[in-house]
């Protein structure tokens, strides 16, 4: 990643410490405060409702990240909360029978697993998340999950290989991206696994 001087940054802060120090990010400040001393914590949630915040819970997925849900068309889904990226996308495949086209663009972008991949473009009116309504915009569509990778299992005479699809109970929709959560002012409290939202 890179600061927003554009120099290189020297490493990443993972989940594991922000959950540890109970941290809070505030996305449209970009501030992070850490839980370093014994003591009470801070009411976020208190102070975040009087300040016309809505509370959204925050699920943990057994991979070890966090989602939130959302809904587009009214039918329900989970959004990977991702304050590294720069944009919200969506997966190719949660848009499958959802009567959202898509259009191509020019853009890439590297997967999940490190692979670039094209982007789609698809305007998506009825987008809600913890059930504040998203305005109308483009969002990137693109193969998040890279699903044409085989298992491989070694028999001990030869190597099976077999395509298995996301776990449907951990199916997640996208990636909840920094744009989004600068707009609505979001604010992630780990300690009480809870995103706030305006």
């Amino acid at each position: 990643g890179t600061t927003p001087g554009g120099r290189a940054a020297d490493g990443l802060l993972g989940l594991d410490l922000l959950r540890r120090y109970s941290a809070i990010i505030n996305c449209h400040t970009r501030q992070l405060f850490l839980k370093t001393r014994p003591g009470p914590a801070l009411q976020v949630d208190a102070v975040a409702t009087a300040g016309g915040f809505t509370r959204i819970a925050l699920d943990e997925t057994r991979r070890g990240g966090t989602t939130v849900p959302c809904a587009i068309h009214g039918r329900r889904g989970k959004l990977l909360v991702d304050t590294g990226a720069f944009v919200t996308g969506f997966d190719d495949d949660g848009f499958r029978g959802r009567g959202i086209a898509t259009r191509p663009s020019t853009l890439t972008t590297r997967g999940i697993d490190g692979e670039v991949r094209p982007v789609q473009l698809a305007e998506i009116s009825d987008l809600v998340i913890g059930g504040i309504r998203i305005a109308p915009q483009p969002f990137a569509v693109m193969d998040l999950y890279d699903k044409k990778k085989p298992l491989r299992t070694f028999t001990g005479m030869g190597r099976i290989e077999y395509y298995r699809p996301f776990p449907a109970e951990q199916r997640i929709l996208g990636v909840l991206g920094n744009e989004l959560l600068d707009q609505h002012r979001a604010i992630i409290d780990f300690g009480t696994v809870t995103l706030f939202m305006k």
